[in-house]
């Protein structure tokens, strides 16, 4: 057929050994993900100054993620029977069966039953004894001793990863390093930042989703390909009370004793399943792989979410949808903080509409503005978003009803912004990618991300006890500085003329011819007097100079003014950056012992490489030096509230409790050691 053998070798191992998928992936190509026209989203003050405000899916009355009443609700449906890619010949199978991805074989169809006869090997038995993980603080195994290298033709997405300036398989090279997400081809761009944004969820709060425990969650060799649905042993079970004033129960139960009825009434958690997978291998002091693939989701999407991704072609319309349906997951099993998850994700904003009198209260998920909008640092960025200009008068409260307040100035004052109220835990931060309408923008220096971030400065409260203040006194110290280079002016000259140099001329000329006297006295006076009022002038020229670019610099509050709002009480702990996405294929992440480390690889996935960077200002330069132009693909920064990051101690007590997460980590290090031994 005219194939070379490296390339049809090549792509038989990537499509998992499935002839015809193989010829359709050569000779098509046939991207998942079509980009189509991008669909906008409500903007939080103009079309170019956007805060994204999706709200998440209001489907019980009684539910603890009920929105506020004057938001606005995306229905998301809670079934996912027919959620699933499945095609039309197995209709009529079971609804356990799952599809894998890449061909249409009947032999690629597996049931939970084929699952436990085709990988009995592997995986964990749930009639076995449990056996769970104590994980003390003592130092990992190492891994020297394995095979670093196989000689098998056994299948596999990925060619051997560069990883740590060696070529490996699927292991770390050291037990310290961190496990990664590798993300697939450039045709699912929008799906990888999927996997990336879970990654940060398994890093920074993995001990609430480890709350449900599914027992046994279903181990097989390849679950880190993303190529099949592994569901769990263990399923929720949703029981509806008749009786009134009892609630609902919901439970997990073996999923042999769901019935048919049950299983199309309950709703499945299988982006949860996905996640916890990841936070367990993730979290595992004994873990050795080294990159788990971003289609682990992929096969796991709601209808909603894969409408969504047919839809539009920008990350800041797919995200929310993404974080909704992990929300609805979270809200149908037992045994999790529910309220702890809808502050996880949910910001909520005070939105002025003009043909409203009173402020709307909106729903928020992340913040994104467009490459027009870079500037030289993300607190300046917020600024035009959130505060008002500074060249317009900000006149504080308490004097909007003074008896010498004129009516333009009440007028001002009445003026609502949009404002902060509540922040969410996990804040993200999106920068758009350029498109064919982007203008060529560029920043010099690149923009400037702080690594703690305190977007409690954007709050109404804040604002209103200390913000509107300093711009109003900016304000009022900038019209006193052009008051005071008038006044330098004109002690400099008058009509034209130098005073200085004349009164030198003068007094040269009087001093030449021998007249001293009262004349030359008195203009020597004038003479001192105005270097005088011109020395006094330039210093408080400078005095105010200085104070604008310091406790008033809105722009830079870490001189100054984030002590004041702490002094006042009115902001806590900051953000800290955890994720900085430059592109699915270039990424910088910290873990919890504040390490950070750049992914890169190539678009394809063929090969990575992790580096250690020892210090922040190393991180951050990377980023200026790849913001000084729009992007061709989404940036993404995720922060984490800094109270709210679990320390090592309560994640590992939590990770030997979940029996389902513990027992998964096991049965995949075994897995590890068994392949690579072979």
């Amino acid at each position: 057929m005219g194939i070379a053998k490296d390339v049809a070798t090549s792509t038989l191992n990537k499509v998992g050994g499935n002839l015809e998928a193989a010829i359709n992936h050569i000779f098509l190509d046939t991207p998942d993900t079509q980009e189509r026209e991008a669909i906008s989203t409500s903007d939080l003050l103009t079309a170019q100054k956007t805060i994204s405000s999706n709200n998440y899916n209001n489907d019980n009355s009684n539910s603890s993620f009920d929105s506020d009443s004057q938001a606005t609700s995306c229905h998301i449906e809670l079934s996912r029977k027919n959620s699933r890619k499945v095609n039309s010949n197995t209709s009529n199978l079971p609804s356990n069966t799952f599809i894998i991805s890449g061909g249409s074989n009947s032999n690629n169809i597996l049931s939970r039953e084929n699952l436990s006869e085709n990988s009995s090997d592997s995986s964990i038995d749930s009639k076995e004894e449990y056996q769970p993980l104590y994980l003390t603080d003592t130092q990992p195994p190492t891994y020297q001793d394995f095979t670093m290298t196989s000689n098998d033709n056994s299948q596999q997405i990925f060619v051997p990863p560069v990883y740590s300036k060696g070529t490996y398989k699927v292991q770390k090279s050291l037990p310290d390093d961190p496990t990664v997400l590798l993300s697939l081809e450039p045709s699912k761009l929008l799906s990888n930042y999927f996997g990336l944004f879970s990654m940060s969820l398994a890093l920074f709060a993995p001990d609430l989703f480890m709350g449900p425990d599914f027992v046994n969650l279903n181990f097989n060799d390849n679950w880190n390909k993303g190529l099949q649905i592994d569901t769990p042993e263990y399923e929720v079970k949703y029981t509806h009370n008749l009786e009134p004033g009892l609630e609902d129960r919901i439970e997990i139960v073996n999923a042999i004793n769901l019935s048919e009825k049950e299983r199309e009434l309950t709703y499945q958690p299988y982006i949860l399943w996905q996640l916890q997978k990841v936070i367990s291998i993730m979290n595992s002091q004994i873990s050795s792989r080294a990159y788990i693939s971003s289609g682990i989701y992929s096969l796991c999407l709601d209808d909603n979410t894969q409408k969504k991704l047919m839809e539009t072609s920008h990350l800041y319309d797919i995200l929310p949808t993404f974080i909704r349906s992990l929300m609805n997951d979270c809200k149908h099993v037992p045994d999790l903080d529910q309220n702890r998850m809808k502050n996880m994700f949910v910001s909520k904003a005070f939105h002025q509409i003009p043909i409203h009198k009173e402020p709307t209260k909106v729903s928020l998920f992340l913040f994104h503005f467009l490459p027009e909008e870079y500037d030289s640092n993300l607190y300046k960025m917020f600024n035009s978003l959130l505060y008002r200009s500074y060249d317009e008068p900000i006149y504080p409260r308490t004097n909007q009803n003074s008896a010498d307040s004129s009516s333009s100035d009440d007028e001002i004052s009445n003026e609502e912004e949009s404002s902060l109220d509540e922040i969410s835990t996990i804040l993200t931060v999106i920068f758009d990618e350029l498109d064919q309408d982007t203008e060529l923008i560029t920043q010099p220096d690149g923009v400037e991300i702080p690594f703690e971030f305190y977007p409690e400065l954007y709050t109404k409260k804040c604002k209103e006890k200390l913000i509107n203040g300093i711009l109003h006194t900016r304000y009022q110290n900038k019209l006193k500085m052009k008051e005071v280079l008038n006044d330098l002016n004109s002690l400099k000259s008058f009509e034209g003329k130098d005073i200085l140099r004349f009164l030198n001329s003068t007094l040269e000329y009087l001093q030449r011819d021998g007249k001293e006297g009262p004349m030359v006295n008195k203009l020597s006076y004038v003479k001192e007097q105005l270097s005088r009022a011109k020395t006094e002038k330039m210093l408080e020229y400078k005095t105010i100079s200085r104070s604008l670019q310091n406790e008033w610099n809105i722009d830079k509050p870490e001189l100054s003014i984030i002590e004041q709002a702490q002094d006042l009480g009115l902001i806590g702990d900051p953000h800290l950056l955890v994720m900085a996405v430059l592109s699915p294929y270039l990424y910088f992440f910290r873990d919890r012992r504040n390490r950070w480390f750049k992914f890169q690889s190539s678009i394809m996935g063929t090969d990575f490489e992790i580096t250690k960077y020892e210090s922040d200002k190393t991180v951050q330069d990377e980023i200026k030096l790849n913001t000084k132009s729009a992007s061709e693909t989404p940036i993404m920064f995720v922060y984490c509230k800094k109270d709210a990051i679990p320390n090592d101690s309560l994640v590992l007590q939590k990770f030997a409790k979940n029996q389902g997460c513990s027992a998964f980590a096991q049965a995949d290090e075994m897995s590890l050691k068994k392949n690579v031994t072979r």
